[in-house]
């Protein structure tokens, strides 16, 4: 009976090992190591006005730039420049949330619904994707 439950122990344990592993994220092995900028459009302010970019193909203010480091095919470290023309009120909280959750997907698919929050920067967050993807393709060997 001993012999019975240590098996059984052994089975779970490795069974919630392999649950564990299969929730990590796929290292980026087309990746070089290193540290890379991308520029991305969203919505830019000017005067005032919101002008929605993404949809126009013209950008009325500064692109929103993303700085991406990858180690070992990581993504290890984003920064969102701070230096935008994107609405505080609105993609504020995007800015200090979307650098974690890319890290912990170790990719650059962050959606509105990964945000705490109705965010209302759907645009911002497909700037900070592309700005974020070119970034990676800098970095493809």
């Amino acid at each position: 009976m001993k012999l019975f439950k240590y098996f059984l122990l052994l089975g779970l344990i490795v069974l919630l090992g392999l649950t564990a592993c299969s929730n990590a994220p796929a290292p980026l092995k087309e990746l070089r190591d290193g540290t890379e900028f991308g520029l991305g459009d969203g919505v830019a302010r000017t005067d005032g006005s919101i002008w929605f970019t993404y949809y126009e193909n013209e950008n009325y203010g500064k692109q929103i730039k993303v700085t991406v480091t990858v180690e070992r095919g990581y993504i290890t470290d984003v920064v969102i420049d701070p230096d935008h023309d994107e609405s505080p009120a609105y993609v504020g909280h995007v800015i200090t949330q979307a650098p974690a959750i890319i890290i912990a997907k170790n990719a650059f698919t962050l959606e509105s619904s990964d945000i705490d929050a109705q965010t209302r920067a759907t645009l911002t967050i497909r700037g900070i994707n592309q700005a974020g993807n070119n970034a990676l393709d800098k970095l493809r060997n």
